[in-house]
């Protein structure tokens, strides 16, 4: 598949600076489409960047009828203080660009023959102890609806005959972005103490996975639907921190941290700390994909060392 055309949308965010460097690396004519531009990114000179409001109908709905691959990546981060504000952009920047998108693919004829877009192991809502695969229910919380509604406007693609691929990322671990740098910047400060219990499962994946999951679902054809991006191996957030202790030599100089001290920080963010889910690859394993960083030990020795 690699004489096609890969439009990025939300190219210039944090997993897009996962996927794009990988997909142009393997010589796929790739395109992306941002809010904000090339200005401030790390993609390299010769990936186009196409500036556009996906919150907005406009002519970038046009532009996507040109490319035979959609991969969606639009979202504003969720690392910081929920407030009523901020969830509702979390929201938005979501639900609306992904129907956007969707509806020009509806009402027009174009050259678009697959969709992978992402979503969250949010979806799940919090579980303790199960094991959860990509048939499992969805949740009742704020990322879990917000999860819910964003997958459901992609799956419109589908009614066009476009091969849907909903890939539900877990905590990717990146030094760039994402969990990982606020880890090591508690680290520094000898900060580093379970959450909460410390028993709540941690659904990881290490950035090297979601590029090379990305690029095995792009190149088989034959899966479409849910596919949880997560290590095959989810871990308790007390064995994450003592890992990370290990490895940075920090020692742990307070005592577990309590969920009311993290609600003061971050406001109702906090339930992602101190709630979790135990999260599978069911189907990334059952088509054969092989992971390059299946335990938590390995992925850190990787990033970190």
């Amino acid at each position: 598949m690699k004489n096609i055309n890969i439009l990025v949308i939300g190219g210039t965010g944090f997993i897009g600076r996962v996927i794009v460097p990988t997909l142009n690396a393997r010589g796929y004519r790739v395109t992306v489409l941002s809010r904000r531009g090339k200005k401030g990114t790390s993609l390299s000179g010769d990936i186009p960047v196409i500036r556009a409001d996906v919150l907005k109908p406009g002519p970038w709905q046009e532009l996507l009828l040109e490319y035979d691959v959609l991969i969606n990546l639009a979202g504003v981060s969720i690392f910081r203080r929920w407030t009523a504000k901020v969830q509702q952009e979390i929201a938005d920047s979501r639900i609306m660009a992904t129907r956007n998108m969707v509806d020009a693919l509806r009402s027009r004829r174009g050259n678009v023959k697959h969709l992978l877009s992402v979503s969250g192991v949010g979806y799940y809502g919090f579980h303790k102890d199960e094991i959860l695969d990509e048939n499992a229910a969805q949740g009742d919380d704020f990322l879990a609806n917000v999860a819910a509604q964003w997958e459901q406007e992609a799956v419109k693609a589908a009614m066009n005959g476009i091969r849907v691929v909903i890939c539900r990322l877990g905590h990717l671990l990146d030094p760039g972005g994402g969990v990982l740098p606020r880890l090591l910047s508690l680290a520094k400060l000898h900060l580093v103490s379970r959450w909460g219990s410390g028993e709540q499962w941690i659904s990881w994946v290490h950035q090297a996975d979601v590029a090379g999951a990305f690029l095995f679902l792009l190149n088989n054809e034959a899966i479409s639907g849910p596919v949880n991006v997560t290590a095959p191996e989810p871990v308790q957030n007390h064995k994450l921190m003592a890992t990370l202790s290990r490895l940075t030599g920090k020692r742990v100089l307070i005592p577990p941290v309590p969920e009311f001290l993290l609600r003061l920080i971050t406001g109702e963010f906090a339930t992602v700390f101190v709630n979790g889910q135990r999260v599978i690859p069911g189907k990334l394993l059952a088509s054969g994909y092989s992971f390059k960083h299946s335990t938590l030990e390995n992925a850190m020795q990787n990033l970190l060392l």
